[in-house]
């Protein structure tokens, strides 16, 4: 890609991936022209998550397993890296307060969903589809790891405040 080439760049739940940000922050400056946008929208740890909290950190651990993460970032790692590479936070939008409803609503707003997702009925019936080789040995624990996981982690985590999954975040890069 040629350099200062770009208006915009944008990474959606891609940041949480990478544990060290510098080096896309770095090729994200390098292909923005001056006064470019870089948007970024990820799951964020919050200024409420404790290290020295068991739950929390149980809590944030199960995720990133879960999704195969190395640890989150919070938001002031993102805008002090941003800054580092020339990219400064030009505006923040919380989607929760613009829309009314936590992020992890697509989840929660069904106690049905939520039930299905942790019910031990459902366990029951899928160690009995495994027995009868109806469904793969291994379902089960994959269901509870990473389907039921990740989403009963996503929930907890938000409803305890230490994660966003909301915050947008828009750099500019310096002129």
């Amino acid at each position: 890609m040629v350099d200062n080439r770009y208006d915009c760049a944008y990474a959606v739940y891609a940041l949480k991936y990478l544990e060290d940000l510098k080096p896309a922050l770095q090729e994200v400056n390098r292909i923005l022209r001056p006064g470019g946008f870089f948007l970024v929208y990820d799951l964020l740890k919050t200024d409420k998550y404790h290290s020295s909290s068991k739950e929390h950190k149980t809590v944030i651990k199960n995720l990133e397993y879960a999704c195969g993460m190395p640890p989150l970032h919070t938001k002031e790692e993102i805008i002090n890296a941003a800054k580092l590479y020339g990219l400064e936070l030009a505006e923040n939008i919380n989607l929760d307060e613009e829309t009314g409803n936590p992020y992890y609503f697509c989840f929660s707003h069904s106690p049905l969903f939520m039930w299905l997702i942790s019910s031990t009925l459902i366990d029951w019936i899928i160690s009995i589809a495994q027995a009868l080789h109806i469904m793969p040995k291994g379902f089960l624990r994959f269901k509870r790891i990473f389907l039921a996981g990740t989403v009963n982690s996503i929930v907890h985590a938000g409803k305890l405040g230490i994660l966003s999954g909301s915050e947008v975040l828009l750099f500019r890069k310096n002129e």
